[in-house]
């Protein structure tokens, strides 16, 4: 599963949940008086917060910059710097929506 910690207001939070809407992302709003709380809890800084999760692990995306990066190398069959694991989870999530 796919989640968004996405900022209201925020327009990078909005550019994700749009670029991300075809894989059905679960999307938490964020407003402002939280966002120190999720800045914390998932060691981020800036928002969009995106995770895949499954039932055994949860790998950190990144922001808006970082999911473009990455599908533009899965797309392209560029190698991406996660652990094989986490790897395979990314594309196999990524390519077979």
């Amino acid at each position: 599963m796919l989640y968004i910690y996405s900022l209201e207001g925020c327009p990078y939070s909005i550019k994700s949940e749009k670029l991300l809407k075809p894989y059905k992302p679960t999307i938490i709003k964020v407003s402002s008086i939280e966002k120190e709380k999720y800045k914390i809890e998932n060691k981020m800084n800036t928002f969009p917060q995106i995770f895949l999760v499954n039932e055994n692990i949860k790998i950190k995306i990144g922001g808006l910059d970082d999911t473009v990066n990455l599908l533009d190398k899965i797309f392209k069959n560029n190698d991406i710097s996660y652990s094989n694991e986490e790897k395979k989870l990314l594309i196999n999530f990524f390519l077979n929506k």
